[in-house]
């Protein structure tokens, strides 16, 4: 299977993306990836357009995927699954990055009540999404994580877990580590044009824990340590495959460390934006230009600032996959197909 289309949906600050993918006989699936908001959202709304879509294609039913535990992911699972359930789709897997079973998880379990438990799946690298005819490539996490997140990372990361004189070792995990950012679902899939498509999730570059070296007197130093594990992995994978085409940007455009694995003529896609300088920092409240830059398409539905802006009354925006270009579409809550601003460029 191939991804063919991509929509985003208006959720404020937060993510929302219904991925299409096709097979060489015209089947057709669907993932619905991350559905929370840290803001007020409609999603019985967004439940109807999503169930309008599938049955539209003749399609019944869906997988989920989690990329990591925060609100602004989660939140409205629960609704659209119960106003899908009740328009006769059903709900093939619920891929998670933890272990299902273990206590942090179980905690989050009430924001998904109405949800089967056996179809919570975890995944990291190289597990296969059944459900998907196994097209996505899942890049990170190494595996699903486990309770307690001691044992977890000192599986992952065994060589920071050296207690002696001789140097550092791990002894504290602070705030960046248990809001697993760091071990978001980072996957891969390939598109109907053959191209690669990134969705990175709200992944950070580095791992950053506390690390305490004892030096000869037994004086003990506490720094933070930071491992940059998910960027080096994908630019490993970046010198033996081609770059890609788009790159959902991690954690609504604020960190930037896939830039470098963008396609010349590629984009990225970010659902809140911030702003990209020419070196490609990303930060502040309003956008500037891209001046020898991959091309950005903004879900930023509150400003007309980013380079390529989107209506402001849009409910969604969808980007078709196609041989030659990327198309750019843009709807409002009634399905009537906006115009966008004329600095706006619909074919990338």
């Amino acid at each position: 299977m191939a991804l063919s289309n991509i929509t985003a949906y208006n959720v404020g600050w937060g993510d929302c993306f219904l991925l299409r993918f096709i097979d060489n006989n015209n089947f057709i699936s669907y993932l619905l990836l991350d559905c929370g908001s840290s803001t007020e959202c409609d999603w019985n709304t967004i439940a109807e357009d999503i169930s309008s879509e599938l049955r539209s294609n003749n399609c019944f039913s869906i997988s989920f995927m989690l990329s990591h535990l925060h609100q602004d992911h989660y939140t409205g699972f629960n609704n659209v699954y119960n106003t899908i359930k009740n328009r006769g789709i059903i709900l093939n897997a619920f891929y998670v990055n933890s272990d299902p079973n273990n206590k942090v998880f179980i905690t989050f379990k009430r924001y998904f009540k109405d949800i089967p438990q056996e179809l919570f799946i975890g995944i990291g690298i190289g597990h296969s999404l059944s459900s998907l005819d196994s097209s996505i490539n899942v890049i990170w996490p190494p595996k699903p994580i486990t309770e307690p997140y001691g044992e977890y990372i000192q599986q992952i990361f065994p060589q920071y877990f050296n207690d002696n004189s001789q140097g550092p070792f791990i002894k504290k995990y602070n705030d960046g580590l248990y809001n697993v950012d760091f071990f978001s679902i980072i996957f891969e899939v390939i598109g109907t044009n053959n191209k690669k498509y990134l969705f990175a999730g709200d992944s950070r570059p580095q791992m950053q824990v506390l690390t305490i070296t004892i030096d000869s007197d037994g004086k003990l130093t506490a720094d933070p340590y930071r491992d940059q594990i998910s960027s080096d992995i994908l630019k490993k994978k970046w010198n033996t495959n081609p770059p890609y085409k788009m790159i959902k940007m991690p954690h609504h455009g604020t960190v930037n460390w896939p830039l470098e694995l963008i396609d010349k003529d590629g984009y990225i896609l970010v659902s809140w934006i911030e702003q990209i300088t020419e070196k490609g920092n990303i930060y502040g409240d309003m956008a500037v230009e891209i001046k020898e830059f991959p091309r950005k398409i903004s879900t930023n539905w509150h400003s007309n600032s980013a380079p390529y802006p989107l209506p402001t009354d849009a409910f969604k925006i969808t980007i078709s996959i196609t041989t030659n270009n990327d198309i750019i579409s843009t709807y409002d809550i009634n399905q009537k197909q906006l115009i966008p601003p004329i600095s706006y460029q619909n074919t990338i």
